[in-house]
C-alpha cells in the first residue's frame, strides 16, 4: 500500500467513525479534515502533536521494552501502540 493509499484508508475509517458516532473527538468541528493524531512515520498530519513528538516530550521511550505487553485503551487510532511495538 502506498503512503497516499494508507492516508486515504485512514480517512475512510475515520469518516465511518464520524458517521456512527456524532460525539467523537474526530468531529470536523474539532479538527477540520485532519486526523486527530499526527504520525511522522507515515507523514500523516494531525490536530495533535505527532506520536513521536509526544513520546520525546513526555520521555515515554523509557517505557520501551521488548518483553513488555501493551494494552490499547482509548488511544484513538492506535499509533502509540504501533510505535511502542516497533521498540
Amino acid at each position: 500500500m502506498t503512503e497516499p493509499e494508507l492516508h486515504q484508508e485512514i480517512e475512510r475509517i475515520i469518516q465511518l467513525e464520524r458517521e456512527a458516532n456524532p460525539r467523537t473527538y474526530n468531529s470536523d468541528d474539532i479538527q477540520g479534515d485532519q486526523c486527530y493524531q499526527a504520525y511522522e512515520r507515515i507523514n500523516l498530519p494531525g490536530y495533535r502533536w505527532s506520536v513521536e513528538k509526544r513520546i520525546r516530550e513526555y520521555n515515554l521511550s523509557r517505557l520501551y521494552s521488548p518483553t513488555a505487553s501493551v494494552i490499547d485503551i482509548g488511544s484513538n487510532v492506535g499509533f502509540f501502540v504501533a510505535e511502542f511495538g516497533m521498540h
